[in-house]
């Protein structure tokens, strides 16, 4: 019964679940699947199938990386597009890094350093060399 009760979660699960059309397997609720979305049963392996899978993920949130590359084939990864990716992450609200530079979100003036968590807490708020410092 117990079991049951947990291929039900599964099904209505909005990541791997039938809603979505993706198909319901082991490999799907991989932590990796739940942070990506889509699962490729010929590959075996779960990549973004859309900007959309990346934008509400973990990896857009934490990492800024919101844009999907190569989306739905194997080789399908999440990265950050521009600074707007990373001004909406946690890299931007804990430690400054808003701006983008080339793939990778960066401190890019002192007032990100102010805004942060790390100014706020650690007193982390002036830039010097590309990183908040005290």
């Amino acid at each position: 019964m117990m079991r049951t009760a947990w291929i039900i979660v599964l099904l209505s699960s909005p990541q791997c679940g039938e809603e979505t059309g993706l198909r319901v397997d082991p490999e799907c609720m991989s932590s990796e699947c739940r942070q990506l979305g889509t699962y490729l049963p010929g590959k075996q392996s779960c990549v973004p199938g859309s900007d959309g899978d990346c934008s509400q993920s973990m990896l857009c949130l934490q990492q800024a990386r919101c844009g999907a590359v190569n989306p739905g084939e194997s080789n399908a990864y999440c990265r950050t597009r521009d600074s707007d990716d990373c001004r909406r992450s946690d890299l931007c609200r804990d430690f400054g890094m808003c701006e983008l530079d080339e793939w990778r979100c960066r401190v890019g003036s002192p007032e990100d350093c102010h805004q942060s968590w790390k100014c706020a807490r650690h007193g982390m708020c002036r830039m010097e060399n590309g990183s908040c410092v005290k």
